[in-house]
């Protein structure tokens, strides 16, 4: 509760810098803050011609189907693989200032959730193209969010603390990233997955995360238990990880940057 207190004592520092990277991510550029937008609508094109005509997955309402597995992805990616560099890319104010560490890496996942609240306003023009209108179930979302934005909280607390000591971390995360992305189910259903490994092939949590948003954006389904506990635990468990993790070599970050 002590650190809790500290770092929302810290909160104007934590909103200046997500104000900061949105504006310097798209500095000069002529689109601006509209790729944020045109980036999932490729993403989602170029998918939906190939799994349309070539692979054709048969999936009703593919876009839409697609369009919840990007957002998704999209928002633990950029959050771990900014994230990653979030403390050595400000090692000079860790040096020079007084503040929460912490405020560096959480400012990352903050200004990707940023971008996904906007992202969303493209989900919900395809769901109502779509006739897929709000029910009960939609109330399941936020807490799915919620458990998410742990998770990914959680997995740049390490990345950020270990790149720090080990500065080839990055580099490995840009690696597995997108092995990541295709033991996910983003563009494929999970009827593609062998029966035999769907329980392994759940304790995914991006396949979890992704399936849960999909029941109930998507289909107006409760998700099934096992949805429950393994986000739960995944999320609770890399959280509690990383904020130790953190904690254990924070001590030395000046020293080591």
């Amino acid at each position: 509760m002590k650190k809790i207190k500290e770092i929302y004592s810290y909160r104007e520092v934590a909103r200046n810098f997500v104000a900061r990277d949105l504006k310097t991510r798209y500095k000069g550029s002529f689109l601006g803050f509209f790729w944020s937008f045109l980036n999932p609508l490729l993403n989602l094109l170029v998918l939906a011609l190939v799994f349309s005509f070539v692979v054709r997955a048969n999936v009703k309402n593919y876009a839409v189907f697609l369009l919840i597995g990007i957002l998704a992805w999209q928002f633990l990616s950029s959050s771990v693989i900014l994230g990653a560099r979030s403390i050595i890319d400000n090692g000079g104010l860790i040096k020079k200032i007084h503040l929460a560490r912490e405020i560096f890496p959480l400012s990352t996942v903050l200004g990707n959730l940023v971008h996904l609240f906007f992202t969303l306003l493209i989900l919900l023009l395809f769901l109502c193209y779509f006739k897929i209108f709000p029910n009960l179930f939609w109330l399941l979302f936020p807490y799915f969010l919620f458990l998410q934005f742990l998770f990914i909280v959680g997995l740049v607390l390490i990345a950020s603390s270990l790149s720090v000591y080990f500065r080839d971390v990055p580099l490995l995360i840009e690696s597995v990233i997108p092995a990541w992305y295709f033991a996910s189910p983003i563009f494929y259903p999970t009827s593609f997955v062998p029966a035999k490994f769907l329980n392994i092939y759940f304790l995914n949590p991006m396949a979890s995360f992704i399936t849960a948003y999909r029941d109930i954006l998507m289909d107006g389904v409760m998700p099934g238990a096992e949805i429950f506990i393994v986000t739960l635990i995944s999320s609770l468990g890399i959280f509690i990880l990383g904020y130790l993790i953190f904690g254990k070599l924070e001590k030395r970050f000046a020293e080591e940057i």
